[in-house]
């Protein structure tokens, strides 16, 4: 089955999840950050979400995180679970499973969503913590008595050392493939409104210098906040496509975002509408 990219989606699923990076952007306390995640489960056909966040232990730099051994000291700041068994997270935190847990470092080495089966398929041999390879029989365990075998995950980390971590439980094998690129993209934006909630010292502490956009930026993104195309912003500003793409990089480097929803979300926090003569912050 085909994985689905933003280029394929039908206007109503990218409207859905343009209308969530816009609940994400504006999510400023825990009760609308529990909406924000369950509207994830509205969108992907997932049963169950499970996510937290937390911080590596101090002298470990970003480009080692994910090969480190000092990883194994961890701090799990918060979790935020919608449906997960809480057996298994009981075991997985009393038992620090994140510490040898190949899953998770499978998805930091490669930057992508990963299937549980999937690494387990590829991995089938006990953890070793100097290569980072490896499941933690333990782990294998748990995970085939709850059943949650078809978790998608994704690792995220940021420049700021701040480590989120989400998982979505599928019915089918097909549906996690299909939809692992989309989750790769709500996950930057998502990790985003989780820090600025949970987290909101370090989110003050990381923002960035004014930013100043300019009137054919304000412009585009206006539109783009709308859920409208490269070509349909094309049409509206009488600009070629190229034009418009040109103008979206520029606005994903000022405002730091990887792909448009994210776009969206942090101009949505930074409560840049595209609307006001002066869009710097």
């Amino acid at each position: 089955m085909k994985s689905l990219s933003l280029k394929d989606l039908p206007k109503s699923y990218a409207v859905k999840l343009f209308e969530l990076g816009y609940e994400a952007g504006n999510c400023r306390d825990q009760a609308n950050l529990q909406k924000v995640l369950r509207g994830l489960l509205n969108i992907f056909p997932a049963e169950a979400l499970v996510c937290g966040h937390g911080t590596p232990e101090k002298g470990v730099e970003f480009h080692e995180v994910w090969t480190s051994p000092k990883l194994a000291n961890i701090s799990i700041a918060r979790v935020l679970n919608l449906g997960w068994p809480e057996g298994f997270l009981r075991t997985y935190l009393q038992e620090n499973m994140l510490a040898r847990d190949g899953h998770s470092y499978a998805c930091l080495r490669t930057n992508k969503a990963k299937l549980w089966l999937d690494v387990y398929n590829k991995q089938k041999r006990p953890f070793d913590p100097m290569t980072k390879r490896g499941i933690d029989p333990k782990f294998v365990e748990i995970s085939f008595d709850h059943g949650v075998s078809l978790t998608l995950r994704k690792t995220h980390i940021d420049q700021r050392r701040q480590v989120s971590d989400f998982s979505l439980l599928f019915r089918r094998r097909g549906e996690a493939h299909r939809f692992g690129r989309l989750f790769e993209g709500v996950v930057p934006y998502l990790h985003d409104t989780m820090l600025r909630v949970c987290e909101p010292g370090q989110a003050l502490a990381s923002q960035a210098s004014p930013i100043t956009l300019s009137r054919r930026e304000r412009e585009v993104l206006k539109w783009l906040i709308e859920g409208k195309s490269n070509w349909e912003i094309g049409q509206i500003l009488h600009i070629a496509e190229r034009t418009v793409k040109f103008h979206i990089q520029n606005l994903m480097r000022k405002l730091g975002a990887t792909n448009r929803f994210h776009l969206v979300a942090n101009a949505c926090q930074k409560q840049l509408n595209g609307n006001s003569e002066e869009a710097s912050l």
